[in-house]
């Protein structure tokens, strides 16, 4: 029993360092959060409304790094939302909500350019399917947006340990092409453009988990094996 026990052990170490040359899987996650405020003005330039808004996104993601490549497979799936509270020019107390929510659907590929053991710049570029839908004033659906994107974005990675990192996505370029719908799901408006955006609002900051999905494989099975020893 003891025999077969070590040499299982010793079967376990060389497959894990076998599969931690090559690659270990990943998961984790992003968010991006800002406010703004809005103000409008009349001819003479007086202020006449002040209205408030914030926009909030959320990503997660998996995938696969190749070790030997420094390459990064993946897919990463989003929430979007977004809210501005507009007052009218002409009513200070009449106001109403403009609403703004959506999910996305975005493969990768992700390039690392290690620094030193802890510190690395990355290079993501990617595909992404959004649709989002936009309220007005208690719920009442105003428009549809369906959003294709493809570009690359920059980033920067920290690792604190081997398995668990820091990382940061700052900016955009690519290209996009946005298609309006109305409540009866005819299209109204379509535009496509080149953009090129390094602001507040494309910069995510998270957290991202490496691991071996062969050794918890394996633990699993000494587990189980170790439990049904017990039992016989």
């Amino acid at each position: 029993m003891k025999k077969n026990i070590l040499i299982f052990a010793i079967l376990l170490t060389c497959n894990f360092l076998s599969a931690q040359k090559k690659g270990r899987f990943l998961i984790g996650g992003d968010f991006n959060y800002s406010s703004q405020k809005f103000e409008g003005s009349d001819n003479s330039g007086n202020i006449i409304d002040d209205d408030l808004g914030y926009s909030f996104s959320l990503n997660t993601k998996m995938g696969y790094l190749f070790n030997q490549s420094n390459i990064e497979i993946g897919i990463s799936l989003g929430y979007s939302k977004s809210d501005r509270n507009e007052s009218s020019n002409f009513n200070p107390n009449q106001s109403w909500d403009n609403e703004f929510k959506g999910y996305s659907f975005s493969p990768y590929i992700k390039k690392y350019f290690p620094v030193n053991s802890n510190f690395s710049f990355s290079l993501d570029a990617f595909f992404s399917i959004f649709y989002g839908e936009s309220f007005y004033n208690q719920r009442q659906v105003q428009s549809d947006l369906i959003n294709k994107s493809f570009g690359i974005r920059p980033g920067i990675f920290y690792f604190l340990t081997k398995n668990i990192a820091l990382n940061s996505n700052i900016g955009f370029i690519g290209y996009r092409e946005n298609k309006y719908k109305n409540q009866d799901g005819e299209a109204y408006d379509k535009n496509k453009f080149f953009d090129a955006n390094f602001g507040f609002t494309n910069l995510f900051i998270g957290v991202t988990y490496f691991f071996w999905f062969f050794l918890i494989f394996k633990l699993w099975n000494i587990q189980n094996g170790l439990i049904e020893h017990k039992q016989h």
